[in-house]
C-alpha cells in the first residue's frame, strides 16, 4: 500500500507540473497567434445588420495614408523580436511537455505493473510455472521472429521474469512494485551530442556560463534602471524637475515650446554631419527671441537644439519648402509622440499643483517660494499646443483662421478664398460653394475631414444638499458627441500629419470666482462604449449670496474646440435657493471682429458652447 502511494504521490507531482507547463504553452500559443493573425483595426465589415457596431474613420486621402502606414507599423511592432522570443519559448517548453508525458506514461506502468499477469500465470505459481511461462512467451515475442516478434513485450516478459526470480529484482519489486528499484525520475530534453562530447563541450559551457552570469545580470540591472528612470506614461521622471523648474504661470506660448524641448528624451538625438550641425545652428539663433530669458544655452546638447528648432518649425509653419525634406520622416514621427507625452504630462503637473497650491500654503514651515501656483492661462497655452500638435496648426495665425489648417487641402495660399466664412458652422453649411475652387478629389478631401471634426454638447444639472453656506452641492454633467450615428464609434481619427492613430480626449475643468480650478477629468470618447460621459461631482458653496463656477470643456485633439457654461447659484439664506444659467447661445466659430473682441477683453478666442437656456425650478 505504501509502495503505491509513493507511486501516486510522484505521478500527482508530474501531472500538476505537466498541467503549470501546458498552461503556459497555451498562454505562448494565443501571444504568438495574436501576433501573426493580428485583426486591422477600425474596418467595417460589409453588412446589413444595423446592431452591427461601426466605426467613424476619416476618409480624406490623407488619413487613408495615414491608415496604410498605421497597419504597417502595428505588423511590424507584431513581428519583432518578442514574438521570436515566443516561438523559443513555446518550443522550449513543448519539449518540456513531451518529456513530462513520457516520465508520466513510464510511472503508470510501473505503479500497475503485475508480473503474474504479463506471464500469464496464477499469482501462487511455483518457480517451475514461472521459467516455464517465460521460455514459451519469450520465445514467441522474440524480437527476431518474423511474425509475432514484440519488442516491447519481450522486454516487459524479461522484466517480469526478473522481478520473480532474481534476487535484487525480486527485493526491488517486494519493497517498491518494480524489479528496477524506486522510480526517480530524471528530466531529460533529448538535445544533440555533440552538443557536450567533444571539441564543443568547453564552448557551449563557456556561452552558458556567459548567459548566467553576464547575460542575465546586466539585463536585469538595465531593466531596473529603466523601471526607476522612466514613468507609467513613458516619460522621465528627471523631466518633471525641468518643467516645475522652467514653467511658469506668466510662460508665453513660444516660451512654452522651448521648455518642452529641454526634455532629457531629445538629449542624444544624432546629427549625422557637420553641415547638419552648421544648419541647426543657424536656424537655433533665429528663434533665440523667443527662448527663455537668462537660460544658459550652452548647456543644451546638439540633440536638444535640433528638438527645439524642429518644434518652432511645426507650430510656426516656418520650414523653408517642407517638412519632410527638412527632416527626416523617421525623426519627425519620433518626435510628435514624444511631444504629445510631454504637453499631456506638462498639464497634469500644472492642473495637479493649482489645485494644492492652497493646500501646501497652510503650512508655515514650508518656505514661501517653494510651491509654484499655475492658473489657467498657461493650462490653455498648454491644451493650445497640443490641439496644434495633432492638427498641424500654425500659432502664427491663432487669431485668423488657424483652425482650417486642420482641414485636409487647406493651406495659408487659398486662407483667401474663405475670407467671407465668419464660422465654422457657417463653413459647414456653405462648402458647397467652393465646389468651383477645387478638382473634385481636392473638395471630397475638404468635406470629408469637415465631417471628422467633432461636435460636443455638455448639460449640466445641480441639486444642492443643503442650503447653510458651505454645505456640498452635487453637479451632474452629460457631455454627449453629436456627429456620430447609431451603433456608431469613433474610429480612425483626422490629422494631416499625426503618426499614428490618437484617442479622442476632452479635458473638463471647474473653476470658481477666483479662476482656481476646483476639478478636472479626462474623459476618453474613443475607449468608451457610448456617444456620450455622464460625470457627477461636488462642490461647496464658498459664501452667502451669489456663487459662480465655470465648467471648461476642451479638445485635446482639434484646434479651437472649446466650450463654456457659466453657473450662478444665490444662497440668500437658509430657505432660499436660486439657481440660474447664464443665457447661452452656441457656436463653433467666431469671425476675426469677435476675435478682436475677445482678445480686447482678455478673453478666449476659442469655440464656445453654451446649451440651450433650461428653466430650473427652485428647489
Amino acid at each position: 500500500m505504501a509502495k503505491k502511494q509513493k507511486k501516486g504521490n510522484e505521478i500527482n507531482s508530474l501531472i500538476y507540473v505537466f498541467s503549470l507547463i501546458l498552461i503556459f504553452e497555451i498562454i505562448l500559443i494565443i501571444k504568438i497567434l495574436k501576433r501573426f493573425f493580428y485583426s486591422k483595426p477600425f474596418l467595417n465589415k460589409n453588412n446589413n445588420n444595423k446592431n452591427e457596431i461601426t466605426y467613424k474613420n476619416c476618409k480624406c486621402s490623407n488619413c487613408k495614408k495615414r491608415y496604410k502606414k498605421y497597419l504597417l507599423n502595428i505588423k511590424k511592432n507584431n513581428i519583432n523580436l518578442y514574438f521570436y522570443i515566443y516561438i523559443i519559448l513555446f518550443i522550449f517548453f513543448l519539449l518540456l511537455l513531451i518529456t513530462f508525458y513520457q516520465k508520466i506514461q513510464i510511472l503508470n506502468e510501473k505503479k500497475n505493473f503485475n508480473p503474474f499477469k504479463i506471464l500469464q500465470i496464477p499469482r501462487k505459481s511455483n518457480i517451475t510455472t514461472i521459467k516455464k511461462a517465460f521460455y514459451k512467451l519469450s520465445k514467441k515475442y522474440h524480437p527476431d521472429k518474423p511474425l509475432t516478434g514484440n519488442k516491447d513485450k519481450f522486454m516487459k516478459i524479461n522484466k517480469a521474469y526478473r522481478a520473480l526470480t532474481d534476487k535484487v529484482g525480486k527485493e526491488n519489486y517486494e519493497k517498491y512494485g518494480n524489479p528496477d528499484g524506486p522510480g526517480f525520475i530524471k528530466i531529460e530534453i533529448a538535445l544533440p551530442e555533440f552538443l557536450f562530447k567533444g571539441k564543443t563541450a568547453n564552448f557551449i559551457l563557456i556561452i552558458f556560463t556567459f548567459f548566467m552570469i553576464g547575460v542575465l545580470p546586466v539585463w536585469f540591472m538595465l531593466w531596473f534602471h529603466k523601471k526607476d528612470k522612466y514613468n507609467e506614461s513613458g516619460m522621465m521622471n528627471v523631466d518633471q524637475s525641468i518643467f516645475y523648474q522652467f514653467l511658469d504661470k506668466n510662460c508665453k506660448i513660444e516660451e512654452i515650446i522651448f521648455i518642452v524641448g529641454l526634455a532629457n528624451e531629445f538629449e542624444d538625438i544624432k546629427i549625422d554631419n557637420n553641415d547638419e550641425i552648421n544648419k541647426i545652428e543657424k536656424k537655433f539663433k533665429k528663434y533665440e527671441k523667443y527662448f527663455l530669458k537668462n537660460f544658459d544655452l550652452n548647456l543644451l546638447s546638439d540633440g536638444n537644439k535640433k528638438a527645439i528648432v524642429f518644434l518652432y518649425e511645426y507650430f510656426l509653419h516656418e520650414y523653408e519648402k517642407n517638412l519632410f525634406e527638412d527632416f527626416d520622416e523617421k525623426f519627425i514621427n519620433f518626435m510628435l509622440k514624444i511631444t504629445n507625452l510631454i504637453l499631456d504630462n506638462m498639464i497634469y503637473m500644472c492642473i495637479n499643483i493649482s489645485m494644492s497650491y492652497d493646500f501646501y500654503k497652510t503650512f508655515d514651515f514650508f518656505p514661501e517660494n517653494m510651491f509654484k501656483n499655475y492658473d489657467l492661462n498657461i493650462i490653455k497655452n498648454l491644451i493650445i499646443l497640443k490641439q496644434n500638435l495633432f492638427q498641424t496648426g500654425n500659432l502664427n495665425l491663432i487669431n485668423n483662421y488657424n483652425f482650417l489648417l486642420q482641414l485636409t487641402n487647406i493651406s495659408k495660399e487659398n486662407f483667401y478664398l474663405f475670407k467671407n466664412i465668419k464660422n465654422f458652422q457657417d463653413l459647414k453649411n456653405s462648402i458647397d460653394n467652393f465646389k468651383k475652387d477645387f478638382n473634385n478629389d481636392f473638395f471630397e478631401d475638404i468635406k470629408n475631414s469637415i465631417e471628422n471634426i467633432p461636435e460636443y454638447k455638455i448639460e449640466s444639472n445641480i441639486s444642492l444638499i443643503s442650503y447653510e453656506i458651505g454645505d456640498l452641492i452635487i453637479l451632474k454633467h452629460k457631455i454627449k458627441r453629436l456627429n456620430l450615428l447609431e451603433n456608431e464609434k469613433i474610429g480612425f481619427n483626422h490629422s494631416n500629419i499625426f503618426p499614428e492613430n490618437f484617442d479622442e480626449k476632452l479635458i473638463l475643468i471647474i473653476i470658481n470666482e477666483e479662476n482656481k480650478i476646483i476639478f478636472w477629468k479626462i474623459l476618453n470618447f474613443s475607449e468608451n462604449n457610448n456617444n456620450y460621459f455622464e460625470i457627477e461631482n461636488n462642490l461647496l458653496a464658498e459664501k452667502k449670496g451669489k456663487n459662480i463656477f465655470k465648467i471648461l470643456l476642451f479638445s485635446l485633439n482639434f484646434i479651437d474646440i472649446f466650450y463654456e457654461n457659466l453657473l450662478e447659484i444665490n444662497i440668500e439664506n437658509k430657505n432660499d435657493f436660486k439657481l440660474n444659467f447664464k443665457k447661452n447661445r452656441m457656436r463653433f466659430l467666431m469671425s476675426s471682429e469677435e476675435i478682436n473682441e475677445y482678445y480686447n477683453n482678455n478673453k478666449s478666442p476659442y469655440y464656445y458652447l453654451f446649451n440651450n437656456n433650461k428653466k430650473l425650478k427652485e428647489d
